[in-house]
C-alpha cells in the first residue's frame, strides 16, 4: 500500500553526537518504533506517513536530549 510520505525537520544531527542507531533507541522510547530518519550534521530529517506526522510531532516536540531542547516541524522545503 503507497503512502504520501511527510517530511519532518527534528534539531539533532551528527554534531550532537548522536547516531542512527541512538535516534532509533529514542524514538522506541517515545513509544514510535523505527522511523526512516535521514541524519546530518546539524538536523535529522523523519520520514512519516501523513496519518503519522501529527503523533511523531507531539511525542518528539519540546522534549530534551542530553540538555538540548528538542525541535520537531514539518519541514519547510
Amino acid at each position: 500500500m503507497l503512502f504520501r510520505s511527510v517530511r519532518l525537520y527534528f534539531n539533532l544531527g551528527r554534531r550532537d553526537q548522536v547516531t542512527e542507531e541512538a535516534l532509533q533507541d529514542f524514538f522506541g522510547q517515545r513509544g514510535l518504533g523505527r522511523l526512516n530518519i535521514e541524519l546530518h550534521t546539524t538536523h535529522t530529517y523523519v520520514f512519516v506517513s501523513e496519518a503519522q506526522a501529527t503523533a511523531v510531532i507531539t511525542a518528539l516536540h519540546g522534549g530534551n536530549f542530553a540538555g538540548r531542547a528538542l525541535i520537531c516541524e514539518r519541514a519547510r522545503r
